[in-house]
């Protein structure tokens, strides 16, 4: 499951700026003789390792763990738009946008970070 941070909002259209952190694929990618982690490929690549949030116990602000995770690969930090309301104005009814929105963000980035990240690494002599 995919941690939330909510953060600013737009007055119109009234869309939330959502942090989603998710966990980083396991296994390997397609290169010859073993490959490269999803991991390793995604850190020496630079498309994995930031993060938008500072370290702290405030509003907005990650824990020094959430932090390492990233740092290392192991969690990767996604940000999108969303429309709180467009789900209905009840507490349940916003979560539920919400995780939809966090969901399909994690769904889309997923296979597009492993097709770029393929044969990354890859060496011939």
């Amino acid at each position: 499951m995919s941690k939330l941070h909510l953060l600013e909002s737009t007055p119109y259209p009234v869309t939330t700026r959502v942090i989603v952190h998710a966990p980083v694929p396991t296994g390997n990618n397609d290169v010859p003789d073993g490959g490269a982690s999803w991991q390793a490929a995604g850190l020496a690549s630079g498309d994995l390792g930031h993060t938008a949030l500072t370290v702290g116990t405030g509003p907005g602000q990650i824990t020094q763990a959430e932090a390492d995770a990233i740092a290392a690969g192991s969690i990767v930090e996604l940000e999108v738009q969303v429309r709180l309301d467009s789900g209905g104005t009840l507490p349940a009814q916003r979560l539920a946008t919400l995780n939809k929105y966090a969901a399909a963000a994690v769904r889309d980035w997923e296979p597009v970070f492993k097709a770029k990240h393929r044969f990354f690494g890859f060496v011939q002599a």
